[in-house]
C-alpha cells in the first residue's frame, strides 16, 4: 500500500507526495523502498502550517496594499503632469514591493527565526505605508485615495504584527 503524505504549500513541490512501495516506482519518479509513516511526518512535521497562519489579515493586507500601489503608480503616470506625481510614484512602487516580500514572508515564517525576520520587515513595512499614504493623502485623485486607505489599513495589520511578536516574546 502506498503511504500519502502532504508537502508545505509553496515550496515548489506538489502538494501530494506518493512514497512507493519497496521496488517500485513513485508519483515523482523516486524509486527504492518507503519510508515509514513515522519517518516522513516527523521529518515533515515542522513544515505544517501552523493554524492557517495567525499573520492571515496581515498578509491579506499587504497584498490588498501592493495591488492598490500598484495601480496608484500606474494611474499617476497617466496623470496630465505625471512629473508632479514623481514622489507618489515612487513611494508607490517601494510600498507595493515591501508589501509583497513581507506578505511572502509570512506565509512562510514557522517559528523561531521566520517569525522573527516576518515581524521586523512588518514593523519597516508600517513605516513606508504611513509614507506613501501621507504622499497620496496630498493628491485628490480617486486612485491615490484608494491607495492611502490601503496602506493605512496595512500600516495598522503591520503595527498589530509587532504586538503580537511583542505578546509572544
Amino acid at each position: 500500500m502506498d503511504l500519502l503524505f502532504t508537502a508545505i504549500m509553496g515550496c515548489g513541490l506538489p502538494k501530494r507526495l506518493t512514497a512507493g512501495r519497496a521496488g517500485s516506482s513513485n508519483s515523482i519518479g523516486l524509486t527504492g523502498p518507503a519510508l515509514p509513516r513515522t519517518v516522513l511526518g516527523g521529518a515533515l512535521e515542522h513544515l505544517k502550517p501552523k493554524v492557517m497562519h495567525q499573520h492571515n489579515d496581515c498578509i491579506q493586507a499587504c497584498q490588498t496594499c501592493a495591488n492598490e500601489c500598484e495601480h496608484c503608480a500606474t494611474a499617476c503616470l497617466g496623470e496630465p503632469d505625471a512629473m508632479s506625481m514623481a514622489d507618489c510614484i515612487q513611494l508607490d512602487r517601494y510600498c507595493a514591493d515591501l508589501c509583497r516580500t513581507a506578505a511572502a514572508f509570512m506565509a512562510r515564517a514557522s517559528g523561531n527565526i521566520g517569525d522573527s525576520i516576518a515581524h521586523r520587515l512588518c514593523a519597516l513595512c508600517a513605516e513606508v505605508c504611513d509614507d506613501c499614504a501621507k504622499e497620496c493623502r496630498k493628491h485628490d485623485n480617486e486612485h491615490c485615495k484608494r491607495c492611502a486607505e490601503a496602506c493605512e489599513a496595512c500600516a495598522k495589520a503591520c503595527r498589530q504584527m509587532g504586538v503580537a511578536e511583542v505578546a509572544h516574546s
